[in-house]
């Protein structure tokens, strides 16, 4: 069975087939339940992904990919944004591809609470220590 497909124009890029994912396609992944607006295909070049999130980002609605783009597009230090405007064009066109599926799925569980460990048992009083045993009172002396 054929896990990927040559992509990108012979420049050694490959595109994992539906289930498969890593980066030789050999994982098994789940199938993506999102139903997206737009696709981001991992082969297109820097400049035609960052084409598509303006392209996108000038007309976002839902409030989750509005943040999205506003994380991704580049702002300067004294305005508020722009977390991610440092990554590669591909993990930006993504971030905001997937911002309205994100919302949508349910948050991770939390995990199970470790229980603490028992508290060690309290150690036992010591035993009172008795009170010494007085001295024999010496016998009467005989009066002469």
């Amino acid at each position: 069975e054929d896990t990927w497909v040559k992509a990108g124009g012979s420049t050694g890029r490959c595109r994992c087939s539906a289930g498969h994912g890593g980066p030789h396609c050999a994982k098994q992944v789940p199938a993506d339940t999102c139903d997206h607006d737009w696709y981001v295909d991992p082969v297109m070049s820097g400049e035609d992904l960052d084409k598509l999130v303006d392209s996108f980002c000038g007309r976002a609605t839902h409030p989750a990919e509005v943040a999205a783009c506003n994380q991704v597009i580049w702002k300067p230090h004294w305005e508020q944004g722009g977390e991610f405007a440092q990554c590669g064009a591909y993990p930006r066109a993504h971030w905001v591809h997937s911002a309205k599926c994100r919302v949508q799925q349910p948050a991770p569980a939390p995990p199970a609470p470790v229980p603490a460990p028992p508290a060690p048992a309290p150690k036992p009083a010591p035993a009172p220590t008795p009170a010494p045993t007085p001295a024999p009172t010496p016998a009467p002396t005989p009066a002469p």
